[in-house]
């Protein structure tokens, strides 16, 4: 435990809401001129976000020949963090027959499988694909609850989200599992 946590402290609560742009001041300072007068984007529209998504035509995991129970991390790396009350994920491998795999493993209710006890129904859970990159995206919302400064939980930025979700036991292909990883 983090012993710092036990002091009480104020707290910030995130709440995120609109304001009418036209009635920002915005102006830019740049050492050694006076304030240069920023004018307000004449249009705006709310971003609508990425579309989630399951995968689309999965190969058939058993496809991929014998597996063997392993955690998650043996052959994916991720990434994670935070956005408000919200946890992002990304995981992702190395090679293409393994990028097949993720993405045809990595569905939306496996992912939440793989959250256990954690889930809860009140979340909501999106994703998308990064093919590029061979990484699957998932941002868990409310899982945080308020944000850093107003939750009781521990990994308050989502830092360790990722180990949370790598160390999860799974049927990994032994192929995957042979590879050194050079």
């Amino acid at each position: 435990m983090d012993l710092r946590t036990l002091a009480p402290k104020p707290y910030i609560r995130y709440f995120p809401a609109r304001y009418q742009q036209s009635s920002l001041k915005v102006r830019a300072h740049v050492e050694g001129q006076p304030p240069i007068e920023v004018d307000p984007v004449p249009k705006t529209a709310l971003f609508s976000g990425q579309a989630s998504y399951e995968p689309t035509n999965p190969a058939a995991l058993q496809s991929f020949g014998p597996t063997r129970r392993a955690p998650l991390g043996s052959i994916v790396p991720a990434r994670s963090g935070d956005k408000g009350g919200n946890a992002n994920v990304g995981l992702w491998v190395r090679s293409e027959d393994e990028w097949d795999w993720l993405r045809a493993f990595l569905s939306t209710p496996s992912f939440k499988k793989l959250l256990g006890d954690d889930y809860r129904p009140e979340y909501r859970v999106e994703r998308f694909e990064l093919p590029h990159l061979h990484a699957v995206h998932f941002v868990t919302y409310g899982i945080l609850e308020e944000g850093v400064r107003s939750s009781p939980i521990i990994d308050g930025f989502a830092k360790s989200f990722r180990e949370f979700v790598r160390t999860r036991q799974v049927d990994i292909p032994v192929r995957f599992l042979e590879r050194p990883w050079v």
